[in-house]
This record gives C-alpha cells, structure tokens and sequence, in this order.
C-alpha cells in the first residue's frame, strides 16, 4: 500500500475537507470512466488515494485465501471482477480501513452481497459506474496498445480487439486462482446489481461525459448534482466543477461516446453480440440486437 499522503493523476493542490466524514469507492469496469468520475470527487473536496480495489490485493494479501484459514481469517469475499478472486474477510476489511475518511479510491468489483456489507459497515460510499461494453473494449484496446502491454505484443489491432472482448487475461499466473474467467459481457453484468442496492449510486458513462465526449451538458449537470448530494457535498457547485471534469487523467481515453463504430468490424460485431449482446438490452444501450 502506498502512503496516503501520494497524489496522482494531476490532483496536487487539492485541499482535503475536514468536514468530509466519509470515504467514497467509484467502482466499475476498468476503461468505464472511473478515473473521471473520481476526478469529480476529488474536485468537491476529497483527496484521491492512488489504490484500486481489484483482484491483485487477494494475491497480495500476507495471507492468501485458503479454506483452512476461514476459520481465523474469516470468508473468502471475491474481489475485482474480470478474474474475480476471493481475500480472506479479516485482510480485506484491514486494506479498507487504511483508506481514512475524507479520500477517494477506485475499484473493479462486480456486485457481491457479503462485499458490499464488508463496504457498508466501514463507511464507505459506493459509486457504481456504467459504460458501453463496445466503447469499453476500444478503450482498453488502445490503453493496452499506448502503454506496449505484454498482451499486445504480435497482435494486429484487430485481434486485440477480439481478445478483449472475449475477455483478456492480465493477470500472469496468480497465486490464488480466480473463481471464473468472465468475459467482457459477463463481466458487465457483474455490475448491473449494484443498481438494485439501497444506499448506492449509479451512473452511467455517457450521461457524466457531458458535451465534449458527446453526451448532454443537462443531463451531466444534473448527475453531478445527484453525486455531490450524495457525498455530502453542495450541489449549486455543479456547474464550477463541470468546468474543470474533461480530460487530464492519467488512464482516461478519448471518452467519446459511440467511438467502437469507426473501430469495429463484421467479426467484431459479431462477437460483441454473442457475448455482451444480453447486458447491452438489460443496460438499456440497444432495445435488441438488430444493431
């Protein structure tokens, strides 16, 4: 874990609120806008911690999960959710308690009941992000590319194209084996009950873009309200912090909605449909798969 007193993601300069008694966890599907969502956290007041909860704390952890340490230890809770991967509950109730109220952190976990207890009983606030699974696969198909990637190497475009949506595997060989191997459309899906949860908050990608990502600056304006309510922040400063939301973060893409279409092609569209074709009529993204 790193100190808490480290910034990133060009946050340095931002006052911490003392009044701020709570700490905040923007979860969603890695390429799903949560570097952006948390940017505007960050800019109601919170202090950004630079930890992700995601599958590679269970394989870190000083003790990795075991059926024989339940006893001691406590249940096996999954975390991350491409590979999810269950952490002893003791281990993992110690990683959330070293993020202090008043911070902000990302996560990637799809819904589990007994996490989300783990996240009520330590006074954290959940924001649960959704974005196009299509948008999602070329955004993390260029990050991976940007950043020469081991998983890329030899690969055209469009075969990382493919291997994504069918859900790539980065995590080299884990100590603590995953409990599935989800694949993009699956994983998604993981994210569709945290709707059903009272006391968490929803969003999706292409309402909180806004304008310059091609979305609506009505509709970001008042999900920006919707999420300083619900942090305890005043909403009347909506409109000063969506000023400052686009661009500048370390991992955050193009953000344009609907940019899979100049990227997809036949093979593309086909696969998309087989696999993620159920979450994009549930999320409500097509109303079938004629697309």
């Amino acid at each position: 874990m790193q100190r808490q007193n480290q910034k990133s993601d060009g946050y340095a300069g931002l006052a911490v609120n003392p009044e701020v008694g709570t700490k905040v966890l923007v979860n969603g599907v890695a390429k799903s806008g949560t570097h952006l969502l948390r940017k505007i956290v960050a800019l109601a007041g919170y202090q950004v911690h630079p930890f992700c909860l995601a599958a590679v704390h269970a394989n870190r952890a000083a003790v990795l999960w075991s059926a024989e340490q339940e006893p001691i230890l406590g249940k096996g809770i999954e975390v991350g959710v491409a590979n999810p991967t269950p952490m002893h509950e003791l281990l993992l109730r110690q990683l959330i308690r070293s993020v202090t109220p008043g911070w902000v952190f990302n996560g990637h976990c799809g819904y589990d009941p007994d996490l989300l207890a783990l996240l009520n009983s330590e006074g954290v606030r959940i924001i649960n992000i959704l974005r196009d699974p299509r948008d999602i696969a070329v955004s993390l198909a260029r990050y991976l590319t940007s950043h020469e990637h081991p998983a890329t190497a030899g690969k055209s475009e469009a075969q990382l194209l493919l291997e994504v949506i069918d859900g790539i595997d980065l995590q080299n060989n884990p100590p603590v084996s995953p409990v599935e191997r989800r694949d993009l459309g699956e994983t998604c899906e993981a994210f569709l009950s945290w709707r059903e949860c009272k006391d968490v908050l929803t969003v999706r990608f292409e309402d909180i873009i806004g304008p310059e990502g091609g979305g609506d600056i009505q509709l970001q304006l008042e999900l920006i309200r919707q999420l300083l309510t619900y942090i305890g922040r005043d909403p009347e400063r909506a409109t000063e912090i969506r000023g400052q939301v686009f661009g500048g973060t370390r991992t955050f893409d193009r953000g344009q909605i609907g940019s899979w279409r100049s990227m997809f092609r036949d093979e593309h569209v086909a696969r998309a449909k087989q696999v993620m074709g159920r979450y994009l009529v549930s999320a409500g993204y097509e109303p079938d798969l004629n697309w």
